[in-house]
């Protein structure tokens, strides 16, 4: 998944790149609750933008499973926090929060694509407008995403149920 992942941050980045000689200068970057653009900016300042949210986001979902290897315990807030990051149950908990961060950034890069296609078909049709029936039902799909591994993380986190041991990782003694 993380190769996926980085692979969408870099197609986001080469997208951006590729649309700047087909885009015009200035061209439409946000659009309000009309459909009409309503603010501007040069093609290659847009390929900086967004370049820099590209990797912010990915700095960020890389970054957070690696602070949870060098921050203390107490730094996290997280269900049944002190059973997930003892010694034994650890390592499984940081690839956990590896696969949800990497998974939330798939669904953001996705997004993110969906987002600058509809930014450069906009940017095609004069006066530029949004497809606004395909830009709210990716952002469905988004939210969408993000609500199912919301869930999917709270509920991996839940007490394992199993008859002979305590919960915090270590077999009762008889």
């Amino acid at each position: 998944m993380r190769i996926l992942f980085l692979l969408l941050c870099l197609a986001n980045i080469a997208v951006a790149v590729g649309m700047i000689w087909w885009m015009p200068d200035p061209m439409a970057t946000h659009f309000g609750p009309d459909n009409q653009a309503d603010d501007f900016m040069s093609p290659a300042g847009y390929v900086v933008f967004f370049s820099g949210l590209v990797v912010f986001f990915a700095g960020l979902f890389l970054c957070i499973p690696w602070l949870m290897r060098v921050l203390p315990v107490s730094a996290f807030n997280m269900p049944n926090r002190d059973f997930w990051m003892n010694q034994a149950n650890r390592p499984r908990t940081l690839r956990r929060v590896e696969v949800y961060m990497d998974s939330l950034g798939i669904a953001m890069m996705l997004l993110f694509l969906l987002l600058q296609w509809l930014t450069f078909h906009a940017n095609r049709t004069d006066p530029p407008q949004l497809i606004m029936p395909i830009f709210w039902c990716g952002l469905a799909g988004f939210l969408a995403a993000m609500t199912v591994l919301t869930v999917r993380i709270f509920l991996s986190f839940r007490l394992p149920k199993k008859s002979g041991e305590e919960h915090d990782g270590h077999a009762q003694q008889p």
